[in-house]
Formats: structure tokens, C-alpha cells, sequence
């Protein structure tokens, strides 16, 4: 065990008295011992940080940090520079992760010497969890039975990106994966943007020679109020439309092979942010764009034999009513929000 890596688990934590605690010990039980945790307090306001501190003075192989409120991006960045290990992972701070995820990550990069490996999640609602929970612990082997790696595979660079843009196999998320601390040398967070992980995760993929993917479900992400999947932010959408279409420029530029998949992805974040985005005047210049974007790469999508079905029939939709469309994507999102 002396003899494996120093991997570094990097927790973004703000205002989350609530869930960190659960997510530290869901670390903690890790069968990878050869671990340290790096808790970026990025300027809580409630009692975050005092935790963080009392695993800090228990545990010697748990390190936090403290500072000026500066966004979650920043934080993932002033995590990675405080990291030691030459591998590194990412867990939010309101998520679990299951006892043998970092060792599986491990193997799996190893067995194919590739730069980064990727498991798969669970995804979870939040009030749907207190059966899970006994004496304060969160009881991981409930979720274990059925839980077997029946696939795992590595993609070159070209493959990968195309595969993480189609959103087959990998989604743009830092978390559930494990990826050598090079990579990052020539990527960053956006600092002071929002969903910083749709900015970034493309290029962290196009560093890498090779990405590993395993389909066991170890990462339990836990679906809640305030996840940014369920935000209406008017800061958080602009900045997502906006990271997609620097993507497609990236792609355009650097990895040609891989423009259909680009505007496939680009395609499905339209539609995203649609759900989310009411027809209000004070959304007027968002949704103006976003309309303008599914016809003028639509025809693009209906020819892309790669791309997914619901992609191609939106597409087809689309040639209809736009309009109609986004009234049907709003029903549907709003529909799933009150599940919450």
C-alpha cells in the first residue's frame, strides 16, 4: 500500500454544514488509503468550516483551506495548487462516493495506462435519502449487491472528446473521475464564471492521451434544490451558451474530426437552457440567440447519423415551432424540479 500513489480528493466546499460531514467520512472510508483531502472553504457564511477543521485535526491526511468567497471554479483551482498527490479527484461537497471508488479509478487508469478514468454515477434525490442513513453514516453496501463492472474500455483523445460531447460514456463533470495533476498545467476553471465544469472538461480531455471508462456506479450524485442542473440562475445559463460556443471554436481549431459531436453537444445545451429559461422579457436576449442557434445548426443535426435520436427529433421539432418546443421543454422541466 506504501508503494501506490498519493492521490489528492479535492472537496469545493461552501455554505454546506449540511452534507459535508457525509461526504468527508465517504472519503475517509476509502480502501485506497493512500489519499489526502483538500477541503477549499471558499468563503462559507454558516459553520462549514469549523467542520472542516475538526477532520482536520483528527485526521492527518485532511488539509483546509481557507478564503475570499471567489466562485466554484476558483475553488477547484485553489485546489488543484494545493494538491500534493500526482493524481487528482474532484467531489462536491453535497455528494458520495462509494468505498472502493478512488481504488477502482486507480486500476482502471492503470490497466490501461491511460491519463484519466472515469466511473459511472448513481444519481439520487435528496429526500429520498434518509432511509440510507443509520447513526449518522451513510450505508454504502446498500447500493453494492447489484454493482458490478460488466464494461470497461479506453478511447484515444479524438475518441474521447467525440464520446464526451455526444455525451456517451462521459458527461462534462469533474467529478467520478480520477486524472494525472499534469493535465491541468495548460487548463483552468473559468474564474468568476458559472457551470465552470462545461468550460473545461473537453479541454482536460483533449490534454490526455488516453481516457479509461469503466461502467461501475460508484460516484452517488444526490439531486437537490440547489443542484445547478435545477438553477434558473440568469448569470449561470449565459455563461453555459457562452462556454458551448467557445467549445465549438475550440473543436474547430484544434480537433476537426470532432466538429459534429461539437454541435451535437452545443445542440443539447440549447435545449437544456431552454428548459430552464422561461419566455420573460428579461430573458428575451438569451432566448433570441438560443433560437437563432438551433436554426442555423439543425440541418447539421438531422444529418449527423452519429448524433443521439432525441437530438435528431428535436431538430426535426424544431423545424416546426421553436417556440412550442421551449413551452414543452418548460412543462417538463418544471414537472421534474417538483420532485425535489
Amino acid at each position: 500500500m506504501n508503494n501506490l500513489p498519493l492521490i489528492s480528493v479535492i472537496v469545493p466546499v461552501y455554505n454546506a454544514e449540511k452534507t459535508i460531514e457525509a461526504c468527508i467520512n465517504s472519503i475517509l472510508s476509502q480502501d485506497y488509503k493512500n489519499i489526502e483531502i483538500v477541503l477549499i472553504d471558499d468563503g462559507s457564511k454558516d459553520s462549514s468550516l469549523s467542520l472542516c477543521e475538526k477532520y482536520s485535526n483528527t485526521n492527518d491526511n485532511v488539509h483546509v483551506f481557507h478564503y475570499e468567497n471567489a466562485g466554484a471554479a476558483e475553488a477547484r483551482n485553489r485546489g488543484i495548487d494545493n494538491a500534493n498527490g500526482d493524481l487528482i479527484a474532484f467531489i462536491d461537497s453535497d455528494d458520495l462516493i462509494l468505498p472502493n471508488c478512488i481504488s477502482y479509478l486507480y486500476e482502471l487508469m492503470q490497466e490501461f495506462s491511460s491519463d484519466i478514468a472515469v466511473c459511472s454515477y448513481i444519481k439520487l434525490y435528496a429526500n429520498k435519502l434518509k432511509g440510507y442513513y443509520s447513526a449518522g453514516k451513510f450505508n454504502s453496501s446498500l447500493f453494492e449487491t447489484n454493482n458490478k463492472d460488466n464494461y470497461h474500455v479506453s478511447f484515444n483523445r479524438i475518441e474521447a472528446v467525440k464520446r464526451l460531447l455526444y455525451q456517451r460514456n462521459f458527461i462534462s463533470a469533474p467529478w467520478g473521475m480520477l486524472s494525472k495533476k499534469s493535465l491541468f498545467t495548460n487548463v483552468r476553471f473559468p474564474k468568476g464564471k458559472r457551470a465552470e465544469d462545461m468550460a473545461t472538461i473537453y479541454r482536460l480531455f483533449a490534454e490526455a492521451k488516453s481516457v479509461a471508462y469503466g461502467d461501475n456506479k460508484l460516484y452517488l450524485y444526490i439531486q437537490r434544490k440547489t443542484n445547478t442542473v435545477f438553477s434558473t440562475s440568469n448569470l449561470l445559463n449565459p455563461d453555459y451558451y457562452s462556454h458551448c460556443i467557445n467549445m465549438v471554436d475550440f473543436i474547430r481549431a484544434s480537433m476537426p474530426e470532432a466538429i459534429p459531436a461539437a454541435k451535437s453537444r452545443l445542440f443539447s445545451a440549447c435545449f437544456q437552457i431552454l428548459s430552464e429559461t422561461p419566455a420573460t422579457d428579461a430573458n428575451k436576449v438569451l432566448v433570441g440567440d438560443i433560437y437563432q442557434t438551433i436554426e442555423d445548426i439543425r440541418k447539421d443535426i438531422l444529418k449527423d447519423s452519429h448524433g443521439k435520436l432525441r437530438n435528431r427529433a428535436a431538430a426535426f421539432i424544431s423545424c416546426i415551432s421553436i417556440p412550442l418546443l421551449h413551452k414543452v421543454l418548460r412543462i417538463y422541466y418544471v414537472i421534474n424540479k417538483s420532485r425535489l
